[in-house]
Parts: structure tokens; sequence; C-alpha cells
């Protein structure tokens, strides 16, 4: 699959995903309340590109698996700390690869940028992406949980 084409799934899962998108207030939530919106976020957000959801129900840990209907995007499990376009056999845009080669890693601060505006933080990016301030601490939250629970 080309990166067009690929730049043109994920633009259109975006856009598809547009009217859901409504902002949440994740200020005063804690603990399983705010992991179930950042869930929320990532279903509505992420999943169509990076992989859908499970849960352990015995801990109610959040597990990502790979959609193996829609490879656009490379697996977000255990992405924080993880150096940015590290994804094995994984075809990155050039833009992203310049920031694994500066050395460049996957934590809370360099996500958060990334989803603030995907194209300013690496112009060339295949992912179009703008996410509000509130859907990012929630997703990030929500991320940094299924970090800690690597597969």
């Amino acid at each position: 699959m080309n990166w067009t084409f690929k730049a043109l799934c994920c633009l259109l899962a975006t856009l598809l995903a547009g009217p859901v998108l409504a902002e949440r207030d994740g200020a005063g939530k804690s603990g399983y309340a705010a992991i179930e919106e950042g869930r929320a976020v990532y279903v509505e957000t992420c999943q169509r590109c990076h992989g859908k959801l499970t849960e352990d129900l015995s801990s109610r840990v959040p597990r990502i698996v790979p959609v193996v209907m829609l490879p656009q995007g490379p697996t977000l499990s255990g992405i924080v700390g993880r150096p940015v376009a590290s994804i094995e056999n994984f075809k990155y845009s050039k833009a992203l690869k310049k920031h694994r080669d500066n050395g460049a890693v996957w934590d809370r601060a360099t996500l958060d940028l990334y989803l603030t505006n995907t194209q300013k933080f690496a112009r060339g990016s295949y992912m179009l992406l703008r996410v509000s301030e509130p859907d990012r601490k929630l997703v990030l939250d929500y991320l940094e949980q299924a970090a800690t629970h690597r597969q």
C-alpha cells in the first residue's frame, strides 16, 4: 500500500470521525473515569488506523492490539517511551524518520506536540490530525496506562 493511499485513508477516517469528536472536559476526572474517557477518545480518534482495544477483565488494564484489516498506522501499544518511527517493517514518512534519526522518543510531551498538529510537528507525515487539548490529555492518560502494561 503506497503512502498516498495511507494518507488518504487516515484523512478520510479523521473526517468521518469529526462529527463524533465532541470536546470533553477531562478536568476533575481521575482514576477509572478518566481512563474510560481516554478510551472513548482513543476509539473515536485513533482506533481506525492504529488498532482496536481489548481489556484484561480481571484487572481492567487496557491493551491495544493491531487491526489486521486496517494497517494504515503502527500499533500504539506501548508507544509511551518508544523511539519515534521504530516499529519494524512499518513504512514511516521521511518527516518521522528524521525525528527518529535525531533520537526523538514518544514521551508525553512529544506525543502532546504531535497530536496538537501532526503536520506542524512533522510536515509530510502521513497522519493529518489535530486533537483538542482536553482530548489530548485524556488520550495521553489512556496511552500511558496502556504503556505500563505492554504486551
